[in-house]
This record gives structure tokens, C-alpha cells and sequence, in this order.
């Protein structure tokens, strides 16, 4: 599943992340099964991990440096989730607190990303799409050729806007 995510294949990872989720409350109420599709111990942490890990690592992909006060940030929005309205809340980062929220609407995507403290370095990283229009924090940027976009704030802003600009 791993492999899936750090090859780009975002979608077939999901596909393990919804195996898992499917054995949710099988053999015990509320919680998943240790192994796919319905055996092993009634829950462990690996099988939480399965879920945890591409949710965070890959998709929303935030990969903290804590001791260096630094975030990275590179999502990959599967198709399949694409069109939803995504958030991850209160994730915990040294002695920070991190925020992300994805919302699609016509036209175009915007990224919030909260940081509960100030001083922390986010990098914020997108292939650079042709033809998008890029918005942050309220200002019209053109972004690196690697797709970085530094964020210096407590809230961040990113709007894209696609449709031939």
C-alpha cells in the first residue's frame, strides 16, 4: 500500500485504505479488523496505521522536520475525493498543532493550512498546472518551477484557479 503512494498511485492505495475500512465493527463494534479481510485479533494498531499513515503521509502529505520548526507539505487529492470537501485538524507537531482543509468549487481548489503557532517555515509544494491562476493569502503569485510556495503565516490561503486563465 505504501509502494502505491510513494509511486504516485494515490487512487490504488485508497483501494487498501477502503478494504480496511470495510471491516469496521466485523468482529468487534467499533473497531477493525487486524488482517483483511476478517481474521487475526479483533484490533491492533498496524491495521490503524494502514489508514493513518496515507491519509497523512500521502494524501494530505504533511512531512514535519518538529526539531527544525519546519512543515512540509506536497498533497495528492485522490480523483476519487477530488469533488469532497477534505479537512484534517489539530494534527500534532512538536509543540505545535497543524490544520489542512481542501475544498473544490466550480472553477477551481483552495488549501487552508492553520498553524496554532507562528515561526514555523511551511513549504507548500504543487505541480505547477498550465493555464491555473495562483492566489495566496489574497495575493497573485506565480510559483517556483518545483511548484513551492513558501507560507509565512499563522492561516494560510492557496486558491488555484483553473478553466484556460
Amino acid at each position: 500500500m505504501i509502494l502505491n503512494h510513494n509511486y504516485g498511485r494515490t487512487d490504488k492505495s485508497l483501494c487498501y485504505v477502503d478494504q480496511i475500512v470495510k471491516t469496521f465493527s466485523r468482529v468487534l463494534p467499533g473497531s477493525i479488523s487486524e488482517m483483511m479481510p476478517n481474521y487475526g485479533c479483533f484490533t491492533q494498531a498496524w491495521t490503524n496505521y494502514g489508514i493513518v499513515l496515507p491519509i497523512i503521509s500521502h494524501i494530505f502529505a504533511i512531512n514535519p522536520d518538529a526539531s527544525q520548526k519546519k512543515i512540509e507539505i506536497t498533497p495528492n487529492i485522490p480523483g476519487k475525493w477530488g469533488k469532497d470537501n477534505l479537512s484534517l485538524k489539530a494534527l500534532p507537531v512538536g509543540d505545535n498543532e497543524i490544520s489542512m482543509s481542501y475544498r473544490p468549487f466550480q472553477g477551481g481548489k483552495k488549501y487552508t493550512i492553520v498553524s496554532k503557532k507562528v515561526g514555523w517555515k511551511i513549504e507548500f509544494r504543487l505541480k505547477p498546472e498550465r493555464g491555473c491562476r495562483y492566489i495566496v493569502n489574497g495575493k497573485s503569485i506565480i510559483p517556483t518551477d518545483s511548484g513551492l510556495i513558501l507560507l509565512n503565516k499563522r492561516i494560510n490561503n492557496i486558491v488555484i484557479l483553473t478553466g484556460g486563465l
